[in-house]
């Protein structure tokens, strides 16, 4: 069944100081929620191809049916440093330290070609940070990626979404997080400090305000 999802928000115009009112309506079957984990932050003013860009530490991610909201697919996997460090500043962060990935991590190759395999099913798809997340599939792509599945990878295209920034213009509070989104719209206040259930909680906030 193709569900036809309409999320009005507010944006901020890049040109001017006024606030532009935005409908996108997308067709969809299938949306894909992701979190990605860093050992560092992006080098926003540097190309993505930047050989000091961050690495992927665990990507987990999600793909639900639109309709039952049901998740139907996942990945979360923790990456293997392959000549990169996992500062501790990082570590503190995600909780993932060097040696756990070197033993139990894939290559971040096999989890980018993990990730696209989901990707490739999806309608649409959302994160927590889309600016950071986007950014950081964006970096790895470059790295480990073909050209095509590289240009496929617009985080502009109307069909990607920031579950925060969803919840912000919806209840037009700049403050709220993540956590509070989640219990305000469904009653949970589960903890979105593990990568999987980040992803799970960005689908149920999408999904929230879509069906409002």
């Amino acid at each position: 069944v193709n569900l036809m999802f309409t999320y009005w928000f507010y944006c901020s115009s890049i040109t001017t100081s006024t606030t532009e009112q935005i409908k996108i309506g997308i067709s969809m079957n299938k949306l894909l929620s992701f979190k990605t984990e860093t050992n560092g932050l992006p080098l926003w003013r540097a190309r993505s191809n930047d050989e000091g860009q961050p690495h992927i530490v665990r990507l987990a991610a999600v793909l639900c049916d639109a309709e039952t909201q049901e998740v139907i697919d996942q990945m979360d996997v923790v990456i293997r440093p392959d000549g990169w460090e996992i500062p501790q500043e990082t570590i503190e962060v995600h909780g993932i330290a060097f040696d756990h990935a070197v033993e139990k991590g894939i290559y971040e190759h096999d989890a980018v070609d993990m990730f696209l395999a989901l990707v490739r099913k999806a309608d649409a798809v959302v994160s927590s940070n889309k600016q950071f997340n986007s950014r950081i599939i964006r970096i790895a792509l470059k790295r480990h990626a073909e050209e095509s599945h590289q240009e496929a990878w617009n985080d502009n295209k109307e069909n990607h979404f920031c579950a925060v920034k969803m919840a912000k213009d919806d209840l037009g509070n700049k403050g709220i997080a993540l956590d509070e989104a989640l219990a305000h719209y469904t009653g949970n206040t589960a903890k979105n400090n593990d990568s999987l259930v980040n992803a799970e909680s960005s689908a149920k906030v999408f999904f929230a305000i879509n069906n409002k």
